[in-house]
């Protein structure tokens, strides 16, 4: 036993050596590194804490080089995926004395298309910092223009809610649907929810 702890002492010993000399350096995870190694090891540290961090959300990378690709029989134009779920949704001319829409965020009837956004359910910057950062640029153009990832509300609750999850925000009604489809959603594009926002989900659909 002594002998086992007197080994250990040398070679602590001589590691405090080559420290001091300038020979060796500790490295952030405890090791003793020869400076040769030095900057492999840095770089291969550094590398792993920043590998997540390095990629840069572009909100471009998810938009299609072809926006208004969807065409509305009615006023005979293509149009972009707001005003044609719009269409689909009311089978009228959106800029017409006809129409009306509910929001399914608040209830309100609006008359004015131009006061409608397109809302992705679980917002792009939201997939990006949970699985979609590493998506290729087709994957995250096919999400942006899923209509079944998103739905027509009103601009104010679009905006408020931002990229914010469920834990920071939920529709005033219509809110065990709205959980649904996160999960919904989520599971069809393996998006990762963070566990704040499980949690609310859970505790919505659980009432």
């Amino acid at each position: 036993m002594k002998k086992k702890y007197l080994s250990k002492i040398i070679i602590l010993g001589i590691a405090l050596v080559l420290v001091i000399s300038g020979k060796a350096r500790i490295s952030s995870n405890g090791n003793i590194v020869l400076n040769n190694e030095a900057a492999k090891v840095e770089a291969e540290e550094s590398n792993e804490t920043t590998e997540a961090s390095t990629k840069e959300y572009i909100r471009d990378e998810w938009e299609s080089s072809n926006a208004n690709q969807f065409y509305d029989p009615i006023r005979g134009i293509t149009v972009g995926l707001k005003n044609y779920k719009l269409y689909l949704d009311t089978n009228v001319d959106i800029t017409g004395p006809d129409f009306s829409y509910t929001c399914p965020y608040n209830g309100e009837t609006i008359y004015d298309y131009t006061a409608i956004e397109w809302d992705h359910i679980i917002p792009i910057h939201y997939v990006f910092e949970h699985g979609g950062a590493d998506w290729t640029r087709e994957e995250k153009v096919a999400y942006c223009y899923d209509f079944e990832v998103g739905v027509n509300v009103n601009k104010h609750d679009n905006r408020v809610k931002s990229d914010k999850g469920p834990s920071e925000w939920l529709p005033e009604i219509n809110q065990k649907w709205y959980c649904e489809q996160w999960l919904t959603i989520a599971d069809k594009y393996n998006i990762i929810i963070a566990p704040e926002d499980m949690e609310v989900i859970n505790e919505v659909l659980s009432k």
